[in-house]
Protein backbone atom coordinates (compact mmCIF):
# COMPACT_ATOMS: atom_id res chain seq x y z
CA UNK A 1 0.00 0.00 0.00
CA UNK A 2 1.49 3.64 -0.89
CA UNK A 3 1.23 6.30 0.79
CA UNK A 4 -1.65 8.14 -0.93
CA UNK A 5 -4.31 5.45 -0.30
CA UNK A 6 -2.96 4.97 3.27
CA UNK A 7 -3.48 9.06 3.51
CA UNK A 8 -7.10 8.47 1.61
CA UNK A 9 -7.90 5.58 4.24
CA UNK A 10 -7.33 7.67 7.28
CA UNK A 11 -8.91 10.61 5.67
CA UNK A 12 -12.29 8.99 5.24
CA UNK A 13 -12.06 7.64 8.87
CA UNK A 14 -11.43 10.61 10.34
CA UNK A 15 -14.58 12.19 8.00
CA UNK A 16 -16.59 9.11 8.75
CA UNK A 17 -16.44 9.42 12.87
CA UNK A 18 -16.80 13.50 12.58
CA UNK A 19 -19.75 12.83 10.50
CA UNK A 20 -22.01 10.54 11.86
CA UNK A 21 -23.73 10.55 15.42
CA UNK A 22 -21.61 8.29 18.12
CA UNK A 23 -21.63 7.48 21.63
CA UNK A 24 -19.10 9.10 23.41
CA UNK A 25 -16.15 7.27 24.93
CA UNK A 26 -13.61 9.11 26.91
CA UNK A 27 -11.26 5.90 26.44
CA UNK A 28 -11.44 5.84 22.89
CA UNK A 29 -10.91 9.62 22.03
CA UNK A 30 -6.95 9.14 21.57
CA UNK A 31 -7.19 6.93 18.46
CA UNK A 32 -7.68 9.36 15.52
CA UNK A 33 -5.29 12.03 16.73
CA UNK A 34 -2.67 8.99 17.40
CA UNK A 35 -3.44 7.58 13.43
CA UNK A 36 -3.24 11.46 12.40
CA UNK A 37 -0.11 12.22 14.27
CA UNK A 38 1.46 9.10 12.55
CA UNK A 39 0.49 10.02 9.14
CA UNK A 40 1.71 13.49 9.72
CA UNK A 41 4.96 12.74 11.38
CA UNK A 42 5.17 10.13 8.77
CA UNK A 43 4.42 12.35 5.63
CA UNK A 44 7.76 14.77 6.35
CA UNK A 45 10.93 14.52 4.62
CA UNK A 46 12.82 15.03 7.97
CA UNK A 47 16.14 15.10 6.06
CA UNK A 48 15.62 18.78 4.69
CA UNK A 49 13.46 20.27 7.53
CA UNK A 50 14.93 23.28 8.59
CA UNK A 51 14.61 25.99 11.41
CA UNK A 52 12.08 27.43 8.98
CA UNK A 53 10.15 24.72 8.03
CA UNK A 54 10.00 24.14 12.14
CA UNK A 55 8.36 27.14 12.59
CA UNK A 56 6.77 26.63 10.04
CA UNK A 57 4.95 23.87 11.94
CA UNK A 58 4.65 25.23 15.56
CA UNK A 59 2.90 28.09 13.40
CA UNK A 60 0.15 25.68 11.53
CA UNK A 61 -0.32 23.35 14.71
CA UNK A 62 -1.44 26.82 16.66
CA UNK A 63 -3.56 27.58 13.73
CA UNK A 64 -4.77 24.31 14.15
CA UNK A 65 -5.36 24.48 17.83
CA UNK A 66 -6.99 27.58 17.05
CA UNK A 67 -9.77 25.71 14.79
CA UNK A 68 -9.76 22.91 16.64
CA UNK A 69 -11.29 24.59 19.17
CA UNK A 70 -13.77 26.34 17.15
CA UNK A 71 -14.59 22.88 15.49
CA UNK A 72 -14.93 21.12 19.05
CA UNK A 73 -17.67 24.06 19.92
CA UNK A 74 -19.68 23.73 17.02
CA UNK A 75 -20.23 19.80 17.92
CA UNK A 76 -23.84 18.94 18.37
CA UNK A 77 -23.52 16.76 21.91
CA UNK A 78 -26.40 15.36 23.81
CA UNK A 79 -27.40 13.28 26.74
CA UNK A 80 -29.75 10.29 26.19
CA UNK A 81 -32.44 9.13 28.52
CA UNK A 82 -30.22 6.60 29.20
CA UNK A 83 -26.98 8.71 30.01
CA UNK A 84 -25.32 8.28 27.40
CA UNK A 85 -23.66 11.32 25.67
CA UNK A 86 -23.83 11.17 21.74
CA UNK A 87 -21.44 14.32 19.72
CA UNK A 88 -22.03 14.43 16.16
CA UNK A 89 -19.84 16.54 14.05
CA UNK A 90 -21.41 19.71 12.18
CA UNK A 91 -21.30 20.26 8.19
CA UNK A 92 -19.05 23.17 8.85
CA UNK A 93 -16.56 21.37 10.97
CA UNK A 94 -16.28 18.90 8.19
CA UNK A 95 -15.87 21.44 5.08
CA UNK A 96 -13.02 23.35 7.15
CA UNK A 97 -11.25 20.26 7.53
CA UNK A 98 -11.69 19.06 3.62
CA UNK A 99 -10.16 22.41 3.20
CA UNK A 100 -6.90 22.31 4.76
CA UNK A 101 -6.69 19.05 3.24
CA UNK A 102 -7.08 20.18 0.07
CA UNK A 103 -4.85 23.20 0.18
CA UNK A 104 -2.12 20.49 1.58
CA UNK A 105 -2.64 18.17 -1.74
CA UNK A 106 -2.55 20.99 -4.13
CA UNK A 107 0.51 22.44 -2.47
CA UNK A 108 2.30 19.46 -2.61
CA UNK A 109 1.74 18.74 -6.08
CA UNK A 110 3.66 21.52 -7.21
CA UNK A 111 6.71 19.56 -6.58
CA UNK A 112 9.03 19.91 -4.12
CA UNK A 113 11.48 22.79 -6.15
CA UNK A 114 8.52 25.29 -5.45
CA UNK A 115 8.56 26.85 -2.39
CA UNK A 116 5.56 26.35 -1.54
CA UNK A 117 6.41 22.80 -0.55
CA UNK A 118 7.66 23.68 2.98
CA UNK A 119 3.53 25.13 3.74
CA UNK A 120 2.84 21.90 2.01
CA UNK A 121 4.40 20.05 4.85
CA UNK A 122 3.44 22.19 7.54
CA UNK A 123 0.05 22.52 6.32
CA UNK A 124 -0.34 18.92 8.30
CA UNK A 125 -0.06 19.93 11.26
CA UNK A 126 -3.11 22.14 10.99
CA UNK A 127 -5.25 19.69 10.90
CA UNK A 128 -3.28 17.40 13.57
CA UNK A 129 -3.47 20.31 16.06
CA UNK A 130 -7.37 20.65 15.15
CA UNK A 131 -7.93 16.81 15.30
CA UNK A 132 -5.88 17.22 19.28
CA UNK A 133 -7.84 20.45 20.33
CA UNK A 134 -11.35 19.57 18.81
CA UNK A 135 -11.36 16.52 21.14
CA UNK A 136 -9.93 18.23 24.06
CA UNK A 137 -13.25 21.05 23.75
CA UNK A 138 -15.31 17.47 23.16
CA UNK A 139 -13.94 16.02 26.59
CA UNK A 140 -14.39 18.87 28.53
CA UNK A 141 -17.74 19.56 27.26
CA UNK A 142 -18.59 15.81 28.34
CA UNK A 143 -17.21 16.46 31.60
CA UNK A 144 -19.38 19.68 32.03
CA UNK A 145 -22.81 17.75 30.85
CA UNK A 146 -21.29 14.56 33.23
CA UNK A 147 -21.00 17.11 36.11
CA UNK A 148 -24.80 18.50 35.99
CA UNK A 149 -26.14 15.03 35.64
CA UNK A 150 -24.80 13.85 39.15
Amino acid sequence: MDQYSTDIIIILLVIWLTARERTFRPSSMWIVPVLWGAMTLSSIPWASVGPVEVVLFVVFAAAGLATGIIRGKMEKMRMGTDGQVTVQGSIASIVLFLAVLVLRVLAQSWEQTHAFYHIANALMFMPLGSICARRYVIYRRYQAMMGQRA
